[in-house]
């Protein structure tokens, strides 16, 4: 058999490779879309600012001051509403409008590989802060907990951090919608030779560490890091979609970079995410709203 008769051949298997691959692409559809999961600017409905949904909390060794009010030392770092923005993102703001970032302040007494943690969070509430549960037991280390009893016991354990004026705040995650393929924040550096990661968590509770990069620059830049596909935010069983979740950033220094009087200001958290979802009949009894709807409080 000569060349030309085995042509048709050969293209013919091939198009029969290449169908069943056709299809497949054909199902793994994206709807990317661009989200701003945090701007840093006090909500305009509502009132709320930005300071009551971030805390910054630093290592062991952050520098302290004495204060007077009640003779106490206290770590020194401080968190700020800035009214500052990157111009790559607002130009010159020749309008005025009132942007704004996230500011904060602190130094360390010794080098070393100390850290700054900068947290969603929000104020304990005892009255949402609570685990329930059933009467009649003597003992709290007995109880069988349940949503649907009238006895509480405060859960004391969601307490990350007491500031200095005595509050006290839970951790706030930031979830995310969709699938995300991407996270990236508008950070100031001032070229110390620190580095800056995120923490996101997953629908298991484990903690993935991300790097954002180094902080050994001048200014505004941009900072993007890439979600690994072998983070899971899909299950096998309704609801398919498990989303991730912005748990905190953590900036670092390095033992061999000064460690006082540091700033660092952020802004423009965004994620590029995939949207799309296989529609089917009956989907919407897997929203969270729905199960709450029909199952009530005590599901």
């Amino acid at each position: 058999m000569n060349t030309n008769t085995w042509v048709p051949v050969y293209l013919l298997i091939m198009l029969l490779i290449l169908t069943p691959l056709i299809g497949f692409t054909q199902d793994k559809a994206l709807s990317l879309e661009s989200r701003i999961i945090e701007d840093f600017e006090d909500d305009p409905d509502t009132g709320e600012s930005l300071l009551s949904r971030w805390i910054v909390r630093a290592s062991k060794f952050v520098k302290t001051y004495l204060d007077l009010s009640d003779n106490k030392l206290k770590p020194d770092i401080q968190i700020a509403k800035v009214n500052a923005w990157p111009q790559a993102l607002h130009g010159r703001n020749t309008d005025g409008k009132p942007y704004s970032c996230l500011g904060l302040t602190t130094s360390f007494i010794q080098q070393g590989y100390n850290y700054v943690e900068i947290i969603p969070a929000r104020e304990f509430d005892p009255n949402v802060d609570i685990r329930e549960f059933i009467q009649g037991k003597d003992e709290e280390s007995d109880v069988i907990l349940t949503k649907c009893n009238k006895k509480y016991v405060s859960d004391m354990d969601k307490i990350i951090y007491t500031d200095q004026s005595g509050k006290k705040w839970v951790s706030k995650p930031l979830v995310f919608e969709g699938r995300v393929k991407a996270l990236s924040a508008w950070v100031w550096g001032s070229n110390f030779n620190y580095y800056l990661e995120v923490h996101l968590e997953d629908h298991r509770g484990i903690m993935h560490v991300l790097p954002l990069g180094s902080m050994a620059f001048e200014g505004w830049q941009n900072l993007t890091v890439d979600i690994p596909g072998a983070i899971p935010q899909s299950a096998r069983y309704i609801p398919k979609l498990q989303r991730l979740k912005l748990v905190k950033f953590v900036l670092w220094t390095r033992p061999d970079e000064q460690v006082s009087n540091f700033y660092l200001y952020m802004d423009h958290i965004k994620i590029i995410t995939d949207l799309f979802e296989t529609r089917y009949d009956g989907d919407d009894l897997e929203e969270p709203v729905k199960i709450q709807e029909i199952w009530g409080e005590c599901y």
